[in-house]
């Protein structure tokens, strides 16, 4: 063969293998595969097609047009030629591979996806056995089948901006299903916590018996994405413990690998958040030992006499509980741990008391069983602070009371000054409204309204069927708050005149303030 007849021929083989490095050549250069002829693909719509010597590697586009997941089926005609092994590979629309399937002989099936509506993506059908000549001309079927189901999180949901909302378990259609399609994909889910109470994440994986690698982890992150707590080597059905955000709190949670996991990779898994309202839970609301203590007050639980729960999740974690001492007297603040057993040999609570303004009134370390705050208080505004001492297990139970007892009013004797009796003798107290109340049509009574006495321990009430004497007390009250007070021994028909005065209390004796104005009334028959 001479020279010119040998350059011809090469030239010849060089311009056939044209249309094929181009091909591969824009494949693996990423978002211009764009500039490859695609073929439209309808989703639900069978295309038909085949490879051939000038056409070595097709490449079809799709949308996602529903919300909840697709997967991709590859199916050979002619069965009859068992020769050609295929490769398929799904990519965005830029030409970043998401994932592919080599050696297709027949008929397959990829994994289930979740891409969210609108997304664009990218099919490659290529050769993927030598001789590549027995795919050529043998036809195939690839179809996209998409299904709507309002269940499925929706890729991609990296961050907490797309992130997929859950809401409060009521029924099937409250669960999300998911999968961590790829190694490093990373779920997003966002709760707003719809109850007062307590909530918790349930994850269950598809195959909870089978092998699923180093499992999943659950990692909460609060409204801004700083990360609150872990749930990690989830491999089997698991529900998290008792998580008590406050009602309208915003939370945000990843589900995740824990590790390379590779066994779980397209295994889907079903999410569920159980809500449950009960006013006996604290509400946690992120303060840490960092916090200022006006952020710290401004949601403190309030405590009393009912039984409050509550428990440290976190390491970071602690509680703060308010109560009002109405009156001078001794506190009790009662702590209960529901399994001292669990709290180890380095563990334990620290409990603190503080006033109003953060001051630091009792401090007790290591609390390992139950356990009673005491301290003589006046009246005013308390707080009681729960946090780790040293290392024990997160979420482990506990309840707390709070109650009064007595006051220092009551419970010893008061001695006044000259000055004082002085004051409270020239005193007169305010009478307001005397008014007439009508029970039935027998009986009739008459109520009596005053401006209440600073200092006072009580008042007497007198009453006279005349202006200028006769008049007995009908009445002492021993409550120096009180403000008003109804006879109900009138008869109808008759005209009652009445006068209060006060008493404060001077160790056994009483120290009367003067008389106030006379009232007069006239009760109707």
């Amino acid at each position: 063969m001479n020279n010119g007849k040998r350059n011809q021929v090469k030239m010849t083989k060089w311009i056939w293998m044209l249309p094929l490095m181009a091909i591969l050549l824009l494949a693996g250069k990423g978002i211009e595969v764009e500039a490859a002829t695609t073929t439209t693909l309808t989703p639900g719509v069978t295309k038909t097609d085949a490879l051939s010597a000038t056409e070595t590697t097709k490449i079809y586009s799709f949308t996602v047009d529903k919300s909840g997941y697709f997967d991709v089926k590859f199916n050979r005609k002619d069965i009859s030629k068992n020769k050609g092994r295929w490769k398929v590979t799904l990519m965005d629309a830029d030409g970043n591979q998401i994932d592919d399937w080599n050696i297709i002989s027949t008929s397959w099936t990829s994994s289930i996806y979740n891409f969210k509506k609108g997304t664009k993506l990218l099919i490659k059908v290529e050769a993927n056995s030598y001789p590549y000549s027995d795919c050529y001309g043998t036809e195939y079927e690839l179809t996209v089948n998409t299904t709507e189901d309002s269940r499925w999180e929706q890729e991609s949901n990296d961050s907490k901006q797309e992130a997929t909302v859950i809401r409060n378990y009521k029924t099937e259609s409250d669960a999300r299903i998911g999968t961590l399609w790829k190694l490093g994909d990373v779920d997003t889910f966002s709760y707003r916590v719809e109850e007062d109470g307590y909530f918790t994440i349930g994850l269950q994986p598809e195959n909870p018996s089978g092998d699923n690698g180093y499992g999943y982890s659950i990692v909460l992150y609060d409204g801004n994405g700083k990360e609150i707590g872990k749930f990690s080597g989830i491999k089997s059905n698991f529900t998290s413990n008792k998580l008590n955000f406050k009602k309208g709190t915003q939370i945000y949670f990843e589900v995740k690998y824990e590790y390379a996991g590779s066994n779980l990779v397209d295994k889907k898994y079903t999410l569920k958040i159980n809500n449950t309202a009960d006013s006996t839970w604290e509400a946690e609301n992120f303060t840490t030992a960092d916090s200022s203590w006006k952020d710290m007050v401004a949601e403190g639980n309030k405590l009393s006499e009912k039984a409050v729960r509550g428990h440290l999740w976190c390491n970071g974690d602690q509680d703060l509980y308010r109560y009002d001492m109405a009156n001078d007297g001794e506190m009790t603040v009662h702590f209960d741990i529901d399994d001292p057993t669990k709290i180890g040999t380095n563990g334990g609570y620290k409990i603190y008391l503080y006033d109003a303004k953060g001051n630091q009134l009792q401090y007790k370390q290591k609390v390992t069983a139950d356990y009673d705050l005491k301290a003589t208080v006046k009246k005013g505004t308390y707080y009681v602070k729960i946090t780790k001492d040293g290392r024990m297990e997160n979420y482990l139970e506990y309840t707390i009371t709070a109650k009064a007892k007595g006051s220092s009013n009551q419970n010893k004797t008061t001695t006044l000054t000259a000055a004082e009796i002085k004051q409270i003798e020239k005193t007169t107290p305010s009478v307001g409204n005397v008014t007439e109340e009508k029970t039935n049509s027998k009986k009739r009574s008459v109520k009596i309204k005053w401006k209440k006495v600073k200092g006072a321990d009580g008042y007497q009430i007198y009453r006279s069927t005349k202006k200028k004497k006769g008049y007995k007390c009908v009445k002492t009250i021993k409550k120096g708050s009180t403000t008003s007070w109804k006879d109900t021994t009138v008869k109808g028909g008759k005209t009652y005149y009445y006068k209060m005065r006060a008493y404060k209390k001077n160790g056994k004796k009483k120290v009367y303030t003067k008389y106030s104005k006379v009232k007069k009334i006239k009760v109707k028959k």
